[in-house]
């Protein structure tokens, strides 16, 4: 994962909450896209990222709600996206 010159604290709960310029409300609902974490049980791994990471190197990395999409986009892009609610292994 490319590595930035400067970070941010952020306060987290489970997701990433809120920097000292943006805050994230999240609101979960049912899709119908299932994929696993890298080293699941199930052997089906190949994604890298859930909402949780997402959350958090959005708030990380950013200022501005723009680059938080950015930045979620592009890692969930280049690593994959794990939803949460389809780990059943």
């Amino acid at each position: 994962m490319p590595q930035v010159e400067e970070t941010h604290p952020y306060y987290d709960g489970d997701y990433g909450l809120q920097n000292d310029w943006i805050s994230i409300g999240e609101s979960t609902c049912s899709a119908k896209m299932y994929s696993w974490p890298i080293g699941s049980k199930n052997g089906k791994g190949t994604s890298l990222m859930c909402v949780e990471e997402l959350s958090r190197l959005c708030l990380e990395r950013t200022k501005t709600a723009r680059d938080c999409i950015d930045v979620m986009g592009y890692h969930a892009e280049n690593f994959g996206f794990w939803s949460t609610q389809s780990v059943s292994d």
